[in-house]
Formats: structure tokens, C-alpha cells, sequence
């Protein structure tokens, strides 16, 4: 009798012994319970199953500020005009090199006895989401203007091109050429259809190789636009206009 006992606990003793174990060795698997009582994923189930969270792009003014800025009175007007220059404030050769074109171009008008033959100078910035554009028009003496246009990814730092922003306008290249052409016609047609002997001008305004040539972005309602060369047989001869693609 005291054989069949031992015997008998003995089998507990190690009944219980596997049953620690197997609590042991599936304790880091099985997923804890939640406050309302239901499983939680794993640590790897939600590394893989979690939606993708999208990178948040800050303010506008973390991505572009005026760099230089200055006052300047023309003649005997009594009203000085302000004469305004960028900094694009990205990391990378993309925005580099364009604040370096920003400013051999416009840095050496930027005081005030220097401002000689440029009539204006200022910037429109926007951010759509991802997307940040910099547009940037002057004017000179003899009514010439002159434009830059920069857009980027500020998630990283790249330049983004025509076809590029109107992929992210949801707009087709083609199509946004088209229009740009139509709406281009459109506005040189209402200011210089009587000008005579100005065909070959408008001829070069609505060539392919122009309207290709073209510096598309998005403005800050959101719409796709394109900065523009004109030509006319008047004044300086060439202009650059801001002019809807979509």
C-alpha cells in the first residue's frame, strides 16, 4: 500500500512539474489580454499589420524664409517698394544648388544703392502635403521680367519636375500642356492681338519647345499653374506670365 502511494505521488509531483513548463515556455508567446479583455497582438504582429502613418510635414515657414529683404524709393515716388529674396531651408544638393542660383542672381541688387535696374523682386511660397514651391518674379528697367520656379519633396529634400506635379495635381502631362497652351493663347490673344507685325512672337510664345520649357507648381489654393515665357514686339520684347494648366 505504501509502494502504491508513493507511486501515486510521484505522478503528481510530475504532472505538476510539466504543466509549470509548459506555462513557462508559452508564456512569451500567447498575447496578453487588454483591459476589455481581448487578445493583443504580438509584438511582431503589429510591427507588420500597423497602417503605414504618414510623415508629418511641418509649417511652411520650416521650409523657406526671406533671406534678404530691403526698401527701395524709385524717383520722386513717395512710396518705397520692397524688394524680397529667398532661402530655401531643405538639406541636400537639390536645395543648394537652387539657393545658390537664387542668389547669383538677385543677391547683388539687394541694398539699396545696388538696387539699380530692377523695378521689383518677391517670392509666393506654398505647401500642398509633401510639396513645397517657390515662385520667384522681378522685374527690370525696359519691362523685361524674369522667373524662378522651384518645387520640392520636403520628405526628401528632391526636386520634383513638370510631369511630377502634375501627377501629384491628378492632372496629365499632356493634357496640362494642353491647357496651358489654351489658356495661354487665350491671355496673349487679349493683350496683343492688334499688335502688328508680332506674329512670329506669338508664334514663339505657343511653340511646343516653349510651352515644354515651361516651370509648372502648385499655387497655395492648390492649383496647377506654369510660369511662362511671352514674347511680343513691344517693350522689352520678353516676359515671363504665370498662367493656369489646369
Amino acid at each position: 500500500m505504501k509502494k502504491i502511494t508513493a507511486l501515486f505521488l510521484a505522478v503528481i509531483l510530475i504532472l505538476s512539474l510539466s504543466a509549470c513548463s509548459i506555462n513557462i515556455n508559452t508564456g512569451g508567446t500567447e498575447a496578453p489580454s487588454t483591459a476589455d479583455g481581448t487578445a493583443a497582438q504580438s509584438t511582431e504582429a503589429q510591427n507588420t499589420e500597423a497602417p503605414a502613418t504618414e510623415v508629418g510635414t511641418g509649417a511652411l515657414s520650416d521650409y523657406v524664409k526671406t533671406a534678404k529683404e530691403i526698401k527701395v524709393t524709385y524717383g520722386d515716388s513717395p512710396y518705397p517698394v520692397v524688394l524680397r529674396m529667398p532661402e530655401i531651408l531643405l538639406s541636400g544638393n537639390d536645395a543648394a544648388e537652387a539657393n545658390k542660383e537664387i542668389s547669383d542672381k538677385f543677391s547683388k541688387y539687394m541694398t539699396e544703392s545696388d538696387a539699380i535696374g530692377i523695378n521689383d523682386l518677391d517670392y509666393a511660397a506654398s505647401l500642398n502635403g509633401q510639396v513645397l514651391s517657390v515662385v520667384i518674379m522681378s522685374r527690370f528697367d525696359g519691362g523685361n521680367s524674369y522667373g524662378l520656379c522651384y518645387n520640392f519633396d520636403v520628405t526628401t529634400g528632391g526636386r520634383l519636375g513638370n510631369e511630377a506635379m502634375c501627377k501629384l495635381a491628378g492632372k496629365d502631362y499632356i493634357k496640362g500642356i494642353g491647357t496651358l497652351r489654351k489658356e495661354l493663347k487665350a491671355y496673349y490673344d487679349s493683350r496683343y492681338a492688334n499688335l502688328p507685325d508680332n506674329e512670329a512672337e506669338r508664334s514663339k510664345t505657343l511653340d511646343d519647345s516653349n510651352l515644354h520649357a515651361a516651370s509648372m507648381y502648385i499655387d497655395s489654393s492648390g492649383k496647377l499653374m506654369a510660369l511662362v515665357k511671352t514674347y511680343a514686339a513691344v517693350g522689352g520684347g520678353q516676359w515671363i506670365e504665370q498662367i493656369k494648366a489646369e
